[in-house]
């Protein structure tokens, strides 16, 4: 009788690999649809065709261009900071434990 209602039912392992598979499928599902939306969006054609020019995008690269020297930095401390958080205990647990 349990081998009729595991091959009917399923073992609990595999139910929970089945909703599993689910979830993900389900979230990459999301995904595909929002990235295609904003990509609509993003590609929608303007007057003249274009929906991103040169012109659009000279401001943004002249604000990245004059703020280098602080961005550098900030980004390198971020990086540092990360990196501690992650290294830091897994040293931690490798020496105390022996």
């Amino acid at each position: 009788m349990r081998k009729l209602r595991r091959q009917i039912y399923g073992t609990q392992k595999t139910k929970k690999t089945a909703n599993r598979s689910w979830r993900a499928a389900l979230t990459m599902a999301v995904l595909v649809v929002t990235m295609s939306v904003l990509t609509m969006f993003s590609f929608a054609a303007t007057e003249d065709g274009a929906a991103i020019t040169s012109d659009m995008l000279s401001p943004v690269l002249d604000a990245v261009k004059d703020n280098i020297a602080v961005i550098v930095p900030v980004a390198i401390g971020l990086f540092a900071i990360m990196l501690g958080i992650a290294l830091i205990p897994r040293l931690f647990k490798k020496f105390t434990n022996h």
